[in-house]
């Protein structure tokens, strides 16, 4: 068990990581509220820092939204990126705001696969949390808010199917659905 003293998911791999020693290229952490992740999409985005190494503190995935449900609701988490890959912000709120006209895609959907470099997972268990991780609620802002860099590794969606991730009290209904349709 990690201590209590953990904020965040991440601080709990970094706490581990700690205590087994070793020595790593890159550590994953796979969000708990993504118990079906598929792995297809774990080797997909490993394979793709592999191809294209640039320098990151981090990775992740995300695919393309096109409708207005999923870019305005909260529990989807929204990430902006610069024109070559870089996460600039996540939020939970319909970021980018369209004041103009509506961009296809609208944004981008974050999905809770984290790749760190070991000693950027390091840094960021040593760092306070920061006034934007705060008022959102997402860890990732931490490194952002001290200038570290995110890499985001764009997917279709379909990759991440079944897409079931546990934020709300429907989801639960959806992934126990799931888990009774699987297991016959």
């Amino acid at each position: 068990m990690t201590s209590s003293a953990c904020r965040t998911g991440t601080d709990r791999v970094a706490e581990t990581c700690k205590l087994l020693g070793g020595n790593y290229d890159l550590i994953l952490n796979i969000q708990g509220d993504m118990p079906f992740i598929n792995p297809d999409l774990i080797s997909y985005c490993l394979d793709q820092l592999e191809k294209d190494p640039r320098n990151f503190d981090m990775a992740t995935p995300a695919y393309p939204i096109f409708d207005e449900d999923s870019f305005n609701k909260p529990n989807i988490v929204k990430v902006v990126l610069t024109s070559d890959d870089y996460a600039m912000y996540f939020s939970r709120s319909p970021v980018p705001f369209l004041r103009l006209k509506k961009p296809s895609p609208l944004s981008f959907k974050h999905i809770g696969l984290y790749i760190y470099k070991p000693e950027a997972l390091l840094t960021f268990s040593q760092m306070e949390s920061g006034f934007y991780e705060q008022i959102e609620g997402l860890e990732q802002l931490r490194l952002l808010e001290k200038g570290l860099k995110i890499r985001v590794i764009k997917v279709d969606e379909a990759l991440c199917q079944p897409g079931i991730e546990i934020d709300t009290p429907e989801d639960v209904t959806k992934a126990l659905q799931f888990i009774r349709q699987t297991s016959l």
